[in-house]
């Protein structure tokens, strides 16, 4: 386990240890987002998280640092490794999507999020990734773009298969 203590807060690199905690921070982030979920829809979720993360992190294509003030986990972020055929722009094709990114609500406008994203961006840099994509709320924009990022032009479309 990779740990640095910065300002109040130790940062740790995820490992198994952490599974339950990846599981039900993305829980409380989703749902301050989409708002409160039924219990079955949890569970169902968390079941889910388990198997991808303990798969991803064996695999090193997911990779997560969390905060703490050593009482309790306050902060998160993570990134999904991806390698695609390259192209002009990203010769190798490895591109890292930073996702996950939230901090509980009394610990925020401290730095936990810029420096998770500072770890995450090193960690990138270290496995090779020439560039980094995320999607971000309204509130989380200004912290990414202080850290370099802008607005790509190219629109996403999606489609959700069903079942």
């Amino acid at each position: 386990m990779l740990s640095a203590n910065v300002s109040s807060f130790v940062y740790t690199k995820a490992s198994m240890n952490e599974l339950d905690t990846l599981c039900q921070l993305r829980i409380e982030f989703l749902e301050e987002y989409w708002g409160k979920q039924d219990e079955t829809l949890r569970e169902n979720l968390y079941s889910k998280l388990m198997g991808y993360f303990r798969t991803s992190i064996t695999n090193g294509t997911y990779v997560s640092f969390l905060a703490s003030n050593e009482k309790e986990w306050v902060g998160i972020g993570g990134m999904v490794m991806r390698e695609q055929p390259g192209g002009f722009k990203i010769p190798n094709g490895k591109i890292a999507y930073i996702m996950n990114m939230y901090t509980k609500p009394g610990y925020r406008k401290q730095g936990v999020a810029k420096h998770i994203l500072h770890l995450l961006m090193e960690e990138a840099k270290t496995l090779g990734c020439e560039a980094l994509e995320l999607h971000a709320t309204q509130d989380g924009e200004p912290v990414y773009q202080k850290a370099g990022f802008y607005l790509h032009p190219e629109p996403t479309y999606r489609l959700i298969l069903k079942k």
